[in-house]
């Protein structure tokens, strides 16, 4: 042991705090700090609600759809990087009309926009057959996508869940 006296504690600091409004300031901007880059990221990662959405594709080719900012809907049909052909309405004379295009190979597409409520299109073909397409519905867009050997004939028929008719 020794006979040294035993050494003074460390002096105790003293934390210092903003006064007064300093730390609901600091607070205050903080958050907003956090709003507006949360608000950035928000805009940035958000989606365009005018980018076509494919909805079915090939060798080559898909078809999509989307809407434009005046609230037209299209479905399009997309060779490389090209539309080929696109369809805004579904009524061409009084009578629902689809759209037939040729991607090669022998294939034809058949598209086209539906009214709401067609489940089911009943195609004619050239060839004599009548398959039945179901629909579908992306973006708020009712559609079908047929690929078939030969082209479309019409007329067509629109179908509702129950297999009754829909006059467009």
């Amino acid at each position: 042991m020794s006979d040294l006296p035993p050494d003074d504690p460390p002096p105790r600091r003293r934390r210092r705090r903003l006064g007064g409004w300093g730390g609901c300031l600091l607070w205050a901007l903080a958050w907003l700090f956090v709003v507006a880059a949360g608000c950035s990221v928000g805009l940035v990662l958000r989606p365009d609600p005018h980018a076509p959405a494919q909805v079915a594709s090939g060798q080559g080719w898909k078809v999509q759809v989307h809407n434009t900012k005046d609230g037209d809907k299209y479905v399009e049909l997309v060779i490389g990087n090209e539309v080929r052909t696109a369809q805004c309405g579904f009524v061409v004379d009084g009578r629902f009309k689809e759209t037939s295009y040729g991607v090669g190979g022998n294939q034809m597409v058949i598209f086209a926009g539906v009214p709401d409520g067609v489940t089911h299109v009943r195609l004619h073909l050239a060839d004599g057959s009548r398959p039945l397409v179901e629909t579908g519905k992306k973006k708020d867009i009712p559609y079908f996508v047929y690929l078939a050997d030969v082209h479309d004939k019409g007329p067509s028929v629109l179908l509702d869940a129950q297999g009754q008719v829909v006059t467009p």
